[in-house]
């Protein structure tokens, strides 16, 4: 009796058990049905960081590459004996070839390369022309042919940010992802405008006293500049890839390396590789892309106002010498350009990060715009009412210029990210690249301007600042409904 007692109750204490066993499972199950089914969890993988940081200085070397002679115009033309048109055709050569061959090249990293063989191929057209460039430097033919191969190189990393953050990166980090590719070739402008603050470049003649150049400084700079560029090409080698990898297994992405705690937590269900070959093969091509763009009016004025106020961030460091006061030193003007671009690469990352929290592109756009106009018009006015040099005069010039660096490097990151929303689901490279392709036309169409209006400085800010407010009155007045789901 006793026995069959105890049997009893283990029996019902097992009963117990498997029930409590099957609740706990439903429970589970409930939790991982909720977590697979919620939006805002999206498949991101521990490499992203390294994947951008890659891009990153890659895009640094060409920026750094591109500004290079432009601290050194006089001196340069003197070293080769040729007009100062040659030398600042090497900084103009990058957009007169980017508006052209950037279609050919995204073309081919959309529809063949892909976007880790397309920076690859970018990086080796960088670190060539790199290399020509220090070995042939007293040959201005050969340091243009260098240049000339560095220019193509932009045009397979200037509009890649969406697209790493597209294929790398969840939908709260995605603008700040842009955001830091953006940053990265600001960075490298920043690093050519600064250069005459650290590297003295001059050489002491004893026939004149002219400003020479000193070609083993120049060389040696050049050679750094090469070594930056190789240094790229070896860590998209190691870090680059297409996209991030699934396992068999479940289709769950795993680690290539040891993950942080941080990165553990981001990681959810993903797609089977054969979902994801099938997803990259539906991807609209490029020409399909680039007609998404132009298929409708409110595409392409978004196109013109990005094109038109990215236009003016890339003019102001031509002209910033003209714009400041008489007084200044070519090493206070020098600073100025640094502290343009280093505050606008700090902007472009905290700017990104608000959109990431708050997913208000088009606000955070407006803002940026208005910023950026009402400063011109400040400094319009600085410039015009404060006749004597002063501290204060040169205080305000410097905060003005600095905001409008700040407000428009800004702009220049959101507005990709919001471009590509718009225009879902366009590919982000190619729509990128229409972008940028819109913002190196009119960047050139206001250098040409600002070389004519350039002897009256008001008229230039008081230009500049049209053509910003312009671009801003065009954007509040466009359907800006990001279709790209979250």
């Amino acid at each position: 009796m006793l026995g069959e007692t105890t049997q009893r109750g283990d029996m019902a204490a097992l009963h117990q058990q498997s029930r409590e066993d099957d609740e706990e499972s439903l429970v589970q199950r409930d939790e991982s049905t909720e977590e697979s089914s919620n939006p805002s969890k999206i498949p991101v993988h521990a490499d992203r960081w390294r994947v951008l940081f890659s891009f990153a200085v890659l895009s640094m070397s060409s920026a750094w590459i591109w500004i290079t002679w432009s601290p050194i115009v006089r001196p340069a033309a003197a070293f080769w004996n040729v007009p100062l048109g040659h030398v600042d055709a090497l900084a103009g050569i990058y957009l007169y070839v980017y508006v052209p061959c950037s279609f050919l090249s995204l073309y081919l990293v959309v529809n063949c390369l892909g976007l880790y063989n397309g920076l690859l191929v970018g990086a080796v057209f960088n670190v060539t022309g790199a290399v020509i460039r220090w070995a042939c430097l007293r040959s201005y033919q050969m340091v243009y042919i260098g240049t000339l191969l560095c220019a193509v190189a932009q045009t397979f990393t200037l509009s890649t940010p969406p697209l790493i953050a597209a294929r790398w990166f969840g939908n709260s980090e995605r603008a700040t992802a842009t955001g830091l590719g953006v940053l990265a070739n600001q960075l490298g402008t920043a690093v050519g405008l600064g250069a005459t603050i650290v590297v003295d470049f001059a050489a002491t003649d004893d026939k004149t006293s002219s400003f020479l150049l000193d070609e083993s400084k120049l060389r040696t700079y050049l050679g750094l500049q090469a070594v930056v560029a190789m240094t790229a090409i070896v860590l998209i080698s190691v870090f680059g890839s297409e996209e991030p990898p699934a396992t068999q297994d479940g289709g769950v992405e795993t680690h290539q390396t040891e993950p942080t705690q941080t990165e553990q937590s981001l990681l959810v269900t993903s797609q089977s590789p054969q979902e994801k070959n099938n997803r990259l093969n539906n991807r609209p091509k490029y020409i399909e892309s680039v007609g998404r763009v132009f298929s409708s009016p409110n595409n392409i004025a978004y196109m013109l106002s990005f094109g038109m106020a990215v236009g003016v961030f890339y003019t102001i460091p031509a002209f910033i010498s003209q714009m400041t006061p008489l007084s200044w030193s070519p090493r206070s003007n020098g600073w100025l350009g640094v502290f343009y671009q280093v505050v606008g690469a700090y902007a472009s990352f905290q700017t990104g990060r608000i959109v990431d929290a708050s997913q208000q592109h088009r606000r955070v756009c407006l803002t940026l715009l208005s910023v950026a106009s009402f400063s011109l018009v400040a400094l319009l006015f600085t410039q015009t009412l404060l006749k004597t040099e002063t501290w204060e005069k040169d205080a305000v010039v410097f905060i003005l210029i600095s905001l409008v660096g700040s407000s428009l490097a800004s702009w220049n990151s959101v507005g990709l990210e919001l471009g590509t929303g718009i225009c879902h689901p366009a590919n982000e490279a190619a729509v990128g690249g229409v972008l940028e392709a819109a913002a190196e036309l009119f960047g050139f169409l206001w250098v040409l301007l600002g070389g004519q209006l350039i002897e009256t400085p008001i008229m230039f800010l008081a230009l500049l600042a049209g053509v910003i407010s312009v671009a801003g009155m065009i954007l509040s007045n466009l359907d800006t409904r990001m279709k790209r789901p979250l």
